[in-house]
């Protein structure tokens, strides 16, 4: 499945196939909430779930025939999404002990980032966040924030444990920074209590 270039890059991260999950998408009718992780004392809402899963809503329906096939995609979505959402709670919780925040101007650099690698303007970016990915404007901030307080905490982790680290090339920076971050998630899963009940 073809993710837009515009979209932010964690979200990528969610399309990626696992073990089906029960909910066939962000329209199912039904159930209208019900707690589907709790971490430590925190929990994720179904409706949370579904809104968050809006980016993909779209290029499902694009790319996967109604029927079985949608179901099974949207439960791989909804199961990836929902690990995500948990190890998000996770980082929110250890960037709170350290006192690591992410301000508006972070999330204002980061779209002026984005508009400029794709040329175009932020209003014009906005605008296909919502008209490809049903992506309001507080919503793409949400996760730009999301994303760049990740990256800082990663950044304090790496730099705390590499000697050297500005000499090393992108590509040795990228897999450092994606080795720690491996290691810092499951510490921070070892340390709390998790249940999912998708």
């Amino acid at each position: 499945m073809r993710i837009p270039p515009w979209l932010p890059l964690v979200a990528i991260a969610s399309a990626v196939a696992l073990p089906a999950a029960a909910d066939p998408g962000p329209d199912r009718t039904g159930v209208v909430e019900r707690v589907v992780a709790v971490v430590d004392r925190r929990v994720v809402l179904l409706s949370e779930l579904r809104a968050r899963s809006k980016p993909f809503k779209k290029q499902i329906e694009r790319a996967v025939p109604e029927g079985a096939q949608r179901a099974a995609a949207w439960s791989q979505v909804m199961t990836e999404l929902l690990s995500k959402m948990v190890d998000e709670l996770l980082i929110a919780a250890d960037a709170d002990r350290l006192r690591v925040t992410v301000s508006r101007e972070d999330v204002d650099a980061a779209l002026k980032t984005l508009s400029d690698a794709q040329k175009i303007s932020i209003p014009e970016l906005l605008a296909k966040a919502k008209s490809e990915a049903d992506l309001d404007e507080a919503d793409y901030r949400d996760e730009l924030r999301r994303q760049i307080l990740e990256g800082k905490m990663i950044r304090i982790r790496v730099h705390g444990q590499m000697k050297d680290f500005a000499k090393l090339s992108e590509e040795e920076r990228n897999k450092a920074f994606e080795a720690e971050r491996q290691v810092w998630i499951e510490e921070l899963r070892k340390k709390s209590f998790i249940e999912k009940k998708l």
